[in-house]
């Protein structure tokens, strides 16, 4: 297994508090994952520009899906196979915004969002079920609405 920090990079100064995340690439046997924690477009599009994202099997929606990320430039390089948004119920913000997820959807990646699927596991060693396990289909509890359908298709 491999991790790579990719931002932020010592050259640049950082004005923004959210572009101080770091973003990780984590690679390995049964994939590859980029955490991103609260990046905004203009760290999406310098990580675009270097050219060395490739294709990851999972991608943490930037800043858990505000308006301001999510870019089509990043979407590109990464086409990731899976995105998860972690965002709270009810939240404040309307995380994932309907503009960002309507990005993923034309580019046809499934994205999961954890206020309404609760916890996300991805199986990465090797499995021959590479869908998520949603703890919330899988567990359900009976105070709680049944959790949108578990049939997610890459």
């Amino acid at each position: 297994m491999s991790l790579e920090v990719l931002w932020p990079t010592p050259a640049l100064p950082l004005v923004q508090r959210n572009n101080r995340s770091c973003v990780v690439r984590v690679q390995g046997r049964g994939g590859t994952v980029l955490l991103t924690g609260d990046i905004t477009r203009p760290v999406e599009y310098w990580l675009a520009a270097r050219g060395d994202l490739s294709p990851v099997t999972v991608l943490q929606v930037p800043h858990h899906g505000s308006a301001t990320s999510s870019s089509y430039a990043l979407l590109r390089a990464t086409q990731p196979r899976w995105a998860f948004a972690s965002a709270g119920h009810a939240n404040r913000f309307g995380h994932p915004a309907q503009n960002v997820r309507a990005r993923y959807a034309a580019l046809g990646v499934p994205l999961l969002v954890s206020s309404e699927t609760g916890m996300i596991v991805f199986s990465l060693h090797g499995s021959h079920n590479p869908a998520p396990l949603l703890w919330r289909a899988r567990y359900p509890r009976p105070w709680r609405p049944q959790a949108a359908s578990t049939q997610h298709t890459p």
